[in-house]
Protein backbone atom coordinates (compact mmCIF):
# COMPACT_ATOMS: atom_id res chain seq x y z
CA UNK A 1 0.00 0.00 0.00
CA UNK A 2 1.13 3.46 -0.75
CA UNK A 3 1.41 6.03 1.68
CA UNK A 4 1.24 8.79 -0.13
CA UNK A 5 -2.08 7.53 -1.75
CA UNK A 6 -3.99 10.80 -2.64
CA UNK A 7 -2.78 13.46 -4.76
CA UNK A 8 -2.92 16.18 -1.81
CA UNK A 9 -0.73 13.91 -0.01
CA UNK A 10 1.91 13.85 -3.16
CA UNK A 11 1.88 17.31 -2.97
CA UNK A 12 2.77 18.22 0.67
CA UNK A 13 5.29 15.40 0.64
CA UNK A 14 7.08 17.03 -2.38
CA UNK A 15 6.68 20.55 -0.84
CA UNK A 16 8.28 19.33 2.47
CA UNK A 17 11.18 16.98 0.45
CA UNK A 18 11.88 20.46 -1.31
CA UNK A 19 12.08 22.57 2.05
CA UNK A 20 9.08 24.63 1.15
CA UNK A 21 6.74 25.32 4.27
CA UNK A 22 2.94 25.43 3.59
CA UNK A 23 2.80 27.07 6.43
CA UNK A 24 5.67 28.71 7.59
CA UNK A 25 6.60 29.84 11.42
CA UNK A 26 5.96 33.49 11.54
CA UNK A 27 8.94 34.30 12.60
CA UNK A 28 11.06 32.69 9.38
CA UNK A 29 8.12 34.48 7.14
CA UNK A 30 8.59 37.83 8.46
CA UNK A 31 12.50 37.13 8.11
CA UNK A 32 11.78 36.25 4.63
CA UNK A 33 9.63 39.84 4.09
CA UNK A 34 12.64 41.39 5.73
CA UNK A 35 15.15 40.31 3.31
CA UNK A 36 12.42 40.65 0.31
CA UNK A 37 11.77 44.27 1.24
CA UNK A 38 15.63 44.89 1.89
CA UNK A 39 16.19 43.49 -2.34
CA UNK A 40 13.63 45.52 -3.40
CA UNK A 41 14.68 49.10 -2.36
CA UNK A 42 18.48 48.27 -2.79
CA UNK A 43 17.93 46.73 -6.34
CA UNK A 44 14.70 48.30 -7.43
CA UNK A 45 16.27 48.58 -11.18
CA UNK A 46 16.65 45.07 -11.85
CA UNK A 47 13.36 43.59 -13.61
CA UNK A 48 13.57 40.20 -12.91
CA UNK A 49 11.94 38.91 -10.21
CA UNK A 50 13.34 36.43 -7.41
CA UNK A 51 10.90 33.31 -6.89
CA UNK A 52 11.75 33.60 -3.31
CA UNK A 53 13.90 33.54 -0.32
CA UNK A 54 15.89 30.68 1.43
CA UNK A 55 15.69 31.08 5.16
CA UNK A 56 18.53 29.32 7.86
CA UNK A 57 15.36 28.02 10.59
CA UNK A 58 18.37 28.37 13.15
CA UNK A 59 19.71 31.71 12.78
CA UNK A 60 17.11 33.61 10.43
CA UNK A 61 19.67 34.54 7.46
CA UNK A 62 18.65 34.22 4.05
CA UNK A 63 19.39 35.00 0.72
CA UNK A 64 17.32 35.80 -2.27
CA UNK A 65 16.93 32.77 -5.05
CA UNK A 66 16.41 33.30 -9.14
CA UNK A 67 17.22 29.88 -10.23
CA UNK A 68 14.10 27.39 -10.97
CA UNK A 69 15.69 24.65 -8.59
CA UNK A 70 17.30 26.21 -5.00
CA UNK A 71 19.17 23.19 -3.41
CA UNK A 72 18.66 23.44 0.35
CA UNK A 73 20.72 22.60 3.53
CA UNK A 74 19.15 20.74 6.22
CA UNK A 75 18.51 23.65 8.23
CA UNK A 76 16.87 25.83 5.60
CA UNK A 77 13.33 26.30 3.79
CA UNK A 78 11.85 27.93 0.70
CA UNK A 79 9.40 30.77 1.01
CA UNK A 80 8.10 31.70 -2.39
CA UNK A 81 7.27 35.41 -3.45
CA UNK A 82 3.28 34.88 -3.59
CA UNK A 83 3.43 33.10 -0.03
CA UNK A 84 5.95 36.33 1.16
CA UNK A 85 3.52 39.26 -1.16
CA UNK A 86 -0.13 37.97 0.08
CA UNK A 87 1.38 38.19 3.57
CA UNK A 88 2.47 41.71 3.19
CA UNK A 89 -1.01 43.31 1.82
Amino acid sequence: MNPLSSSQDQKTYQKVSLGILSFPEPKILQAAQIIYRYHLRVHAAIMEPPLGVIINRNNLRGQIVFSVKPILLPDECFIPLAQMEASIY
